[in-house]
C-alpha cells in the first residue's frame, strides 16, 4: 500500500543523505545499499502491471552486479592504501601508490560499479527497461534524486579519496562522460 511505499522511499532518502556525507568506504557502501535496496522493491511494487516485476528483478540483478564490482574495487583500494577513510586513502595514494596496479585496478572497478549505479553510458542499457516497468512516481524519483546523490558521492570519492591519482582516472572518466553525451 501507500504506507509501505512511503517507508521504502524514506529509507532510500536516508541512504541518499548518508551517501552525500560519506567520508569512509564502509559508510559509502552501506549508504549506497540503503539507497538501492528499497528501490529494488519499489520498482516491482506495481503487481498488476505486467512489466513491473520484471523491472524490479532486472534492477536487482544489475544493481547487485554494480554493487559487487564497486565492493571489489573498494577492496583493492583498501588493500593498496591500508585505509577505508577517504582522507587517509588520499594520503596513501599520494605517497608512492598513484601508479600501483592494485590501486589502479580498484579505481577502475569502482568507476565501473558507480557507472552502473548512475547509468553512465555504456553501462546504461538496463535503465530503459527498469524505468518503463516501474511505477511512474518511482521512475521520476530514481531518475532525479538517486542520480544526484550518486553523482555527489562519485565526485566526493574521486576528488577527495582518489585525487592524488587523478592523472590516471581523469581520461577514463572524461571518455565515459563523452560517451554518455553522445550515446546516452
Amino acid at each position: 500500500g501507500h504506507a509501505e511505499t512511503h517507508v521504502l522511499m524514506l529509507g532510500s532518502v536516508l541512504g541518499m543523505v548518508m551517501l552525500a556525507g560519506a567520508q569512509n568506504l564502509i559508510t559509502f557502501f552501506i549508504a549506497l545499499e540503503l539507497l538501492s535496496i528499497p528501490l529494488y522493491v519499489l520498482c516491482g511494487s506495481h503487481r498488476t502491471r505486467p512489466g513491473s516485476l520484471e523491472s524490479g528483478l532486472k534492477y536487482l540483478i544489475v544493481g547487485s552486479l554494480g554493487s559487487a564490482t564497486l565492493l571489489y574495487g573498494m577492496a583493492f583500494i583498501y588493500g593498496g592504501s591500508g585505509s577505508t577513510d577517504f582522507a587517509t586513502i588520499a594520503q596513501g595514494i599520494g605517497g608512492d601508490l598513484a601508479d600501483d596496479p592494485l590501486v589502479l585496478m580498484g579505481i577502475a572497478l569502482c568507476a565501473v560499479g558507480l557507472a552502473f549505479k548512475v547509468s553512465v553510458a555504456p553501462f546504461h542499457q538496463w535503465t530503459p527497461d527498469v524505468y518503463e516497468g516501474a511505477p511512474t512516481p518511482i521512475t521520476a524519483f530514481m531518475a532525479v534524486a538517486t542520480k544526484a546523490a550518486a553523482f555527489a558521492v562519485f565526485a566526493r570519492f574521486f576528488i577527495v579519496a582518489l585525487g592524488p591519482s587523478a592523472d590516471q582516472w581523469q581520461p577514463a572518466l572524461a571518455a565515459l562522460a563523452a560517451i554518455s553525451i553522445i550515446v546516452g
